[in-house]
């Protein structure tokens, strides 16, 4: 689990959990992974239960740009198109600028 994922987790309050029910799965999950070793990608998608749809998770790489490593089913509904195992650097360089300012933005 990476520091930057069970931080921003931690700024979650009570608030947020009444809005988005589905934050008190994931943040129960994320929070039981925190003290240990980071669980394997499997792990954690398979702790997520039914949330597994709700959710992207993507990787940094070391040019800057994001690897989607599980892109939500439902997400992926809605949208029309399945984001897994893409990346941002085959965005427009404008869309990149901004979906890349987003991913950075909850790592901070």
């Amino acid at each position: 689990m990476t520091d930057s994922l069970v931080s921003l987790v931690r700024q979650l309050g009570p608030r947020d959990h009444l809005r988005f029910p589905e934050l008190a799965k994931i943040s129960a999950c994320v929070e039981a992974f925190a003290a240990g070793d980071p669980p394997s990608m499997d792990a954690f998608l398979s702790a997520l239960g039914d949330e597994i749809d709700d959710v992207t998770l993507v990787c940094k790489h070391p040019d800057g740009s994001y690897h989607y490593s599980h892109f939500g089913a439902r997400l992926a509904g809605a949208a029309g198109f399945d984001m897994t195992g893409k990346t941002t650097a085959g965005f427009d360089p404008e869309t990149r600028k901004h979906i890349e300012a987003s991913f950075k933005a909850t790592q901070e």
